[in-house]
């Protein structure tokens, strides 16, 4: 398959106009193309025959057709260097019947040959063609005393108009490939988007809603167990506890949604809207800014999950949120004070990995560990440092 029918697949696999229609005409042709040149040939070389000089110009007009018919082989029966032979090879016999017979339409094979080598070969390769070709061609009629050898020239200036085509086809190919560049590029992101949507969801089904189905279960066993024991007043209270889990699930549940389809949430009165019992607080400082969704989300993520371990790891124990803006940063801090009973249950530690994943999307950092010393000694705090104005537009959670 020539360069011409290879562009031509291409344009219809790019979608783009790779192979201008002249030129698909032109190759959609060749085959009658040369043959019509071998017929107009015959007709008007003079002389023709069987013997002497007529004998010569036979053997050259046979060589000619037969060598220009091999450019409408396909390239799995001719490799390039066997081609490049084979038009090296030619370039003689052509030259040779330009001088055999200059008034007739067979010097239009040297032209043709130069022409193709442009068109095929790299810039050295056609250049030697096209000159043995023009040379041939330039000797051949001085020896015969023709004042007009110069003619041969133009055979190796031939060679240009084909270099031209070569390097048009080139610049289609390249512009081709770089669609198709671009379309796997596309690709490759989208399905980078996706993945990366998908791990934002996966962490927002575990901090809305894998909390609060643990913490029902644990209550639903434990009043399993109670009512077992005859202690059925306990047993109803561990339901209830259950219920209001349920309650609360579903308040978390409507408002991660919400938050979700919002473009930018109020940090502030959404931190304190989870607060629900006197002994959590919020301490604001700092004059509150407009945060962008990503790191909004991020805020209120941490917040979400880190009183969510409080409430279970320490149920009824002391929790203050602590909000700090600053020019450059966002602080937030989710400090709980210890119980003398050991913790109710014990995490799968995702949620904590969750925090963090989410918080180095935008190049914050998120520690966590236990309170040694002051009011909240013995207790947990869970730290966010969030920058602020710094472009993050390049991270997954803003594609």
């Amino acid at each position: 398959m020539n360069i011409g029918r290879r562009l031509q697949a291409q344009q219809r696999e790019s979608g783009i106009p790779v192979l201008p229609e002249a030129d698909a005409m032109v190759v959609a042709v060749q085959p009658l193309l040369g043959l019509a040149m071998i017929i107009l040939s015959v007709v008007t070389v003079d002389p023709l025959g069987w013997s002497g000089r007529g004998l010569f110009g036979s053997c050259l007009l046979i060589a000619n057709g037969a060598l220009t018919l091999t450019r409408t082989l396909p390239d799995t029966l001719i490799g390039p260097r066997l081609r490049w032979a084979i038009a090296l090879v030619w370039s003689v016999p052509a030259g040779l019947l330009f001088a055999f017979d200059p008034g007739s339409f067979a010097v239009s094979f040297a032209f043709m040959l130069a022409i193709h080598a442009g068109i095929r070969f790299p810039p050295v390769p056609a250049v030697v063609i096209g000159s043995i070709a023009g040379i041939t061609a330039m000797t051949s009629m001085a020896i015969d005393g023709d004042t007009y050898w110069w003619i041969g020239v133009f055979v190796i200036v031939s060679v240009a108009l084909g270099m031209l085509r070569r390097n048009r086809m080139q610049t289609l190919q390249a512009a081709h490939e770089l669609v198709e560049q671009t379309r796997r590029t596309a690709a490759s992101e989208a399905k980078a988007q996706a993945l990366a949507e998908r791990a934002r969801i996966a962490r927002d089904i575990h901090d809305v809603l894998a909390h609060s189905l643990s913490g029902v279960n644990m209550q639903l066993s434990m009043a399993d167990a109670l009512f077992e024991a005859g202690r059925d007043e306990q047993g109803r209270d561990a339901v209830r506890r259950a219920q209001h889990m349920v309650v609360e699930g579903l308040g978390e549940a409507r408002r991660a949604v919400q938050a979700l389809r919002e473009d930018v949430v109020d940090a502030v009165p959404a931190i304190r809207s989870m607060l629900s019992a006197d002994h959590e607080q919020l301490v604001v400082s700092g004059e509150p800014g407009q945060l962008d969704v990503t790191r909004s989300q991020t805020l209120l993520r941490t917040a979400q999950e880190a009183l969510t371990n409080a409430r279970r790891h320490a149920p009824g124990a002391p929790v203050l949120v602590t909000l700090r803006f600053a020019a450059d940063q966002v602080r937030l801090e989710v400090t709980n004070g210890g119980v003398d009973a050991p913790p109710t249950s014990h995490g799968s530690g995702m949620g904590l990995i969750g925090m963090r994943e989410r918080a180095a999307l935008i190049g914050a950092t998120v520690t966590a560990g236990p309170v040694t010393d002051g009011e909240f000694a013995g207790g947990w705090r869970v730290q966010l440092a969030m920058p602020v104005g710094v472009d993050i537009s390049g991270s997954d959670e803003e594609k």
